[in-house]
């Protein structure tokens, strides 16, 4: 596993991280966004990335121009899906792209090159994944229900079987969300993980340990990880549970170039 790997970027003052051994592949391009650098008022500012959010469409719109041109990607073959906290997922290719936008589920896959691919998130955990021998590449939505059902491992698992991945290419990267320090749960979620401490009567999960599990019992090493929360940099990020729930989101997507 890595640390300091990921590298703030800032163009036309939309503010993105992307991961230095994403880069090194060659063949994709990816952000991870910030709050930093959109046209959205408050509470939703600035860069809401938040389809589904209460925000304004023509600012929506706007932001999302944005972020592609800060990443240097094109947003016109984008796909994303209306996020429900489960374990289903799809896979994108350049005949099913535009039935599959919108659609109820967590996790997109692909190997069709120019399709950038992508989640929303404002404390849920997003993680990239993808496989250099194959070129194939997913992104995922994981909350804690989520990761409870275990959908990064099912992606994982259906690259595998599926895709011809394996897991010595495979390099993942976990993003921004909710950290231990903050994720506090009741009694009754903490049963359902392995990375909880208990502090005060208490109980505080960490998503980011349990997503890297599910990474490393199928044998991927080259997990990427930078435990950026997103209650604690209010400056950088959007937090439902923080902000409540008007407030904005910010998005993970990757393309095959």
């Amino acid at each position: 596993m890595q640390n300091n790997d990921f590298m703030i970027k800032q163009n036309n003052g939309v503010k993105y991280y992307i991961s230095r051994s994403l880069e090194r592949l060659g063949f994709v391009k990816h952000f991870f966004s910030t709050r930093i650098g959109g046209v959205s008022e408050v509470p939703f500012d600035s860069l809401n990335l938040g389809i589904y959010t209460e925000d304004k469409y023509e600012n929506i719109n706007k932001n999302y121009s944005r972020i592609f041109e800060a990443a240097d990607m094109d947003g016109q073959n984008m796909v994303y899906l209306r996020q429900v906290h489960g374990d289903c997922f799809y896979i994108v290719n350049d005949d099913n792209r535009k039935e599959i936008i919108g659609k109820d589920g967590d996790a997109l896959i692909t190997t069709s090159k120019n399709i950038p691919i992508g989640v929303m998130t404002a404390d849920c955990i997003p993680v990239i994944i993808v496989d250099s021998l194959k070129r194939a590449a997913a992104v995922v939505h994981a909350g804690w229900k989520g990761t409870h059902l275990h959908i990064v491992d099912k992606v994982v698992r259906y690259m595998m079987d599926n895709l011809g991945a394996r897991a010595e290419y495979i390099t993942a990267v976990v993003g921004p969300g909710i950290g231990p320090c903050c994720f506090e749960v009741k009694e009754d979620v903490a049963e359902k993980f392995t990375f909880v401490e208990k502090r005060n009567c208490s109980y505080f999960v960490d998503l980011w340990q349990e997503n890297k599990k599910q990474l490393i019992n199928l044998g991927v090493r080259n997990i990427i990880h930078e435990p950026l929360c997103t209650i604690c940099m209010e400056d950088n990020f959007f937090s439902y549970r923080r902000d409540g729930k008007i407030t904005g989101r910010m998005a993970t997507f990757i393309e095959i170039t």
